[in-house]
């Protein structure tokens, strides 16, 4: 069965959203759909299963094919049960009533929701939960085609892993909008890239296209450098010889040709920003002590006698299912909240910065209704303007966006803008609650350098695989009440745990041993195969835009060296043949002006000498020219 795109055009304004979008996609298809923040990836969604008509174009699907949309925000459900409205979807999607009951036990339990919540009213349930119904319904429908935007939104790292491995055993086709870039790796064939209205399609995971994508930025540079150097060479002979007469014709022809020339600019997406994170100089080696740590919320015991320790330059990562107990050890940790039992103790001369993972800190009192982002993050944060402005750019504030007032950004935003202005600051610790919740992948890459260049030490939570990956050098995984400390990074843990025994609840890659697990082979395979691309493609990635291995360090200083002794020198000949050429030229005006002098031109032997020394003088002055232009055309 076939689902098909054709010709779609959506504009508002001026501007051309979707301009001839055409595809068609089949049962096998698995395709992530990508683009910059605004790009128009929920609107195509929205135009496919018809909830917004473009200007042109055509949807089509086959007769018989299903097609259903789990929206980025989900929806708002609230007077059935859970499981009420799971069984909703059913009126459209016929299915034997085992087999409902089938699908709703599994696909729940995976997505996180517990069998004493099944008759719980959907409006109990947290904005987070109400995405994870929309999401619930999709998935236990098995619809011919899906539509998914940001389905790992406020999932946890055993949720995420689990629909990673209940899509790959699915039948149906599905284009997905995520920036969990693991995920995407071992969910997806082909990538959808929309761009500025265009779409194009690369065939192979997401590490494959970032490959191509940094060949596409590599060849782009490499041709917008060579288009700058003619543009500056036109400018240069059109300033050189404006008001000469004798050049007037080919100073034109370049003025003209300089008007049509269509300048290369580097897309946004292809753009990497990089920026450092302030530490502070002095930092004691002991930084964080966690001793018998209790914690309850009147009878419900959330921790239990959590005992770690953090030194400087390491790199926790508190790791858990939602509902653990994360966030409150990091209120805990900061003393945000003093009441628990037990010793949590940052040590003395250690500054930290805190960022709660939401726009709380944001929303107190800090925003005004004319505060701008640009005038919100130099008021709040540190830097030069630049500094500011290279870290709203990296945190997907660029363009008119630094100019929107706070009181208009959404929560997301605000959340960006607080985790900017938190780390902004010069700290010897970062205590970071899901830092990467509202970061697209391009941004998550920027923190993940910044953060590998800090001086300092970090605590953080995250459900993002990638980044807990490339960040974290220990791990402490709170279940159950209790805290399980693993002195080795994301490698050692997951092996650690692959090793547990016959226990059917352990956390194993976000599957559950036993008779609840799909596959947990073909699930460490492809979480294998992900980590290789993840590896190859970072690696590819480090090398294009740090370039900081010693060699490249030593061969860029020399290089440079050699280069600034070239340019001064091919400045001294620029300026060598600018003086001669003044002179000549001033020669040959008084040799000009002396054939009007009768004494000349009426001897005919003088008039002869004279036109013959201005011939020589003309011919001087074009090998002057010719080597004035040479040596401005490198």
């Amino acid at each position: 069965m076939q689902l098909s795109i054709q010709k779609i055009n959506l504009s508002f304004g001026d501007r051309d959203l979707l301009n001839d979008i055409s595809f068609t996609i089949n049962e096998k298809s698995r395709i992530a759909l990508v683009g910059a923040n605004g790009c128009g990836k929920t609107t195509l969604f929205k135009i496919i299963v018809g909830n917004t008509e473009p200007d042109s174009g055509l949807v089509t699907k086959d007769k018989n094919a299903t097609l259903l949309y789990a929206t980025q925000s989900g929806d708002s459900y609230k007077t059935n049960t859970l499981k009420e409205e799971a069984f909703t979807i059913f009126e459209k999607f016929k299915c034997e009533n085992h087999e409902k009951e089938a699908r709703f036990a599994f696909v729940s339990k995976g997505l996180g929701f517990k069998k004493n919540e099944w008759d719980k009213k959907c409006s109990e349930f947290s904005s987070g939960f109400q995405m994870r119904i929309t999401l619930l319904k999709v998935l236990i429908a098995h619809p011919t085609f899906m539509l998914l935007d940001e389905p790992t939104n406020y999932l946890d790292i055993d949720t995420r892993l689990w629909l990673l491995e209940y899509l790959n055993s699915l039948s149906g086709g599905y284009i997905l909008v995520s920036h969990d870039r693991y995920f995407l790796d071992a969910t997806i064939k082909e990538v959808y890239e929309l761009d500025r209205g265009a779409l194009t399609i690369y065939k192979g995971s997401y590490s494959d296209y970032e490959m191509e994508r940094i060949n596409a930025f590599e060849r782009l540079i490499k041709q917008k450098e060579q288009q700058d150097k003619e543009i500056k060479k036109t400018e240069a002979f059109i300033e050189r010889f404006r008001y000469k007469a004798r050049k007037s014709t080919q100073v034109q022809s370049r003025i003209k040709a300089l008007e049509k020339t269509e300048r290369i600019e580097i897309p946004v997406h292809l753009k990497h920003i990089h920026f450092n994170i302030p530490s502070l100089e002095f930092s004691p080696n002991d930084i964080l002590e966690v001793q018998n740590l209790s914690k309850s919320y009147g009878e419900h015991l959330v921790l239990k006698d959590v005992n770690f320790y953090v030194r400087k330059g390491e790199r926790l990562c508190i790791l858990g299912r939602n509902g653990e107990g994360k966030s409150t050890l990091l209120r805990l940790i900061t003393n945000t909240d003093k009441d628990f039992s037990g010793k949590a103790e940052i040590k003395d001369n250690v500054a930290f910065r805190y960022f709660k993972g939401d726009d709380s800190l944001f929303v107190k009192g800090k925003n005004s209704e004319k505060e701008t982002v640009l005038s919100y993050a130099t008021k709040y944060g540190k830097g030069t303007e630049q500094e500011i402005k290279n870290m709203l750019g990296a945190f997907m504030f660029t363009g008119d966006d630094t100019e929107k007032e706070t009181s208009i950004l959404s929560g997301g935003e605000r959340s960006r803008l607080e985790l900017l202005t938190t780390i902004m600051h010069p700290s010897s610790l970062l205590i970071l609650d899901e830092p990467t919740n509202h970061l697209d992948i391009a941004s998550k890459d920027v923190l993940i350098e910044a953060l590998h260049n800090y001086k300092g030490t970090v605590i953080f939570v995250s459900h993002d695989v990638h980044f807990i990956e490339k960040i974290a050098t220990k791990i402490l995984h709170l279940e159950d009440k209790k805290a399980e400390y693993f002195d080795g990074n994301w490698e050692y843990f997951k092996r650690r745990m692959s090793q547990r025994g016959s226990d059917e609840n352990a956390f194993v890659f976000g599957a559950l041993k036993g008779k609840t697990a799909i596959s947990e082979n073909k699930l460490t395979l492809a979480q294998n195969n992900s980590a290789q691309n993840n590896s190859a493609q970072n690696n590819s990635a480090q090398n294009l835009y740090t370039n900081d291995t010693p060699t490249q360090t030593k061969l860029s200083y020399e290089e440079s060296k050699r280069l600034r002794g070239e340019k001064r020198a091919k400045e001294r000949e620029i300026q060598k043949i600018e003086a001669e050429l003044d002179e000549l030229n001033h020669t040959l005006k008084e040799a000009e002006d002396s054939l009007l002098n009768p004494s000349v031109y009426s001897d005919g032997k003088k008039s002869r000498e004279v036109s013959m020394f201005i011939s020589s003088l003309k011919e001087k002055i074009e090998e002057k020219e010719l080597a004035w232009l040479e040596l401005n055309d490198n």
